[in-house]
């Protein structure tokens, strides 16, 4: 089966209670390592502009130079070079071979993370594979030094129910407020360097008429917990946006939207 991942995050004054709930669900911790990493874009943003970014990570003498897509849900949302120069090399195969002609001699370093990173492995019942990768670090401006704290966790199975997995999740919950990760380092650093935090609006679903209920449901489903959990950092920062309203002046509601996700869908249910 595919990998099942869960990215999780928490703010970072519950890392105690955290690693307190990660050595209850017996975890075998490996030996931590320290990561750096340079993020970089042009002056005008222009990677960011296009739902990318861009670093240099150092792991002991290895560089490896990452070409991400912001979103991560995207498919294929990385590549990845190993390189010798000390910044970004644009002739990489992966890497620079995406960024030539979008990019050329503008990049410019913007911000770096310095993280602590301790491999763990999650003793669980039913008996699964559960990798736990825990970050301890912080994210900090090249210009300014602004610097933020953060604590993720990672959360990955090959094997078994990925059911598992989420009970996993929940039972860290009870010990530390983890919360879905919804942004990368990435991100962090931009929002530091002065990016606005702003409510999303949805996008429209596309539906046709071949779509079974289940699967118009769970269309709807991941399009709601995106909305939500993209608009958290909004929201506590007591930002709000208003729906617009239906065709007859009402805000809509969930029970509105199911019932269109099912006249789409031709079924009832």
């Amino acid at each position: 089966m595919p990998e099942t991942r869960l990215e999780l995050s928490t703010d970072p004054s519950q890392l105690p209670s955290l690693k307190a709930a990660l050595e209850k669900a017996g975890s075998t911790p490996g030996e931590p390592s320290l990561i750096t990493s340079l993020y970089y874009d042009s002056p005008d943003r222009k990677l960011h502009r296009h739902g990318l970014s861009l670093c240099v990570e150092q792991h002991d003498a290895r560089r490896v130079q990452i070409l991400r897509r912001m979103d991560p849900a995207a498919y294929n949302s990385q590549w990845r070079d190993i390189i010798t120069s000390d910044g970004p090399d644009t002739s990489a195969p992966q890497t620079g071979a995406r960024l030539r002609g979008l990019i050329d001699n503008e990049l410019r370093p913007l911000c770096s993370t310095r993280i602590r990173r301790t491999c763990l492995t999650l003793g669980v019942k039913p008996a699964v594979e559960i990798t736990a990768t825990l970050d301890e670090g912080e994210v900090s401006t090249v210009v300014g030094g602004s610097t933020e704290p953060l604590c993720d966790l990672d959360l990955a199975m090959t094997e078994g129910d990925p059911a598992v997995l989420f009970d996993v999740a929940l039972q860290l919950v009870d010990a530390a407020p983890v919360r879905i990760k919804t942004h990368g380092n990435a991100e962090r650093g931009y929002r530091l360097l002065g990016g606005a935090i702003e409510a999303v609006t949805a996008e429209p679903l596309t539906l046709v008429p071949s779509m079974t209920v289940e699967t118009v449901l769970q269309l709807t489903c991941r399009e709601c917990l995106w909305h939500l959990l993209h608009n958290e950092a909004a929201a506590l920062a007591g930002q709000r946006r208003s729906h617009p309203p239906d065709a007859r002046g009402r805000a809509p509601t969930s029970r509105g939207a199911c019932r269109r996700s099912v006249d789409a869908s031709g079924t009832a249910i």
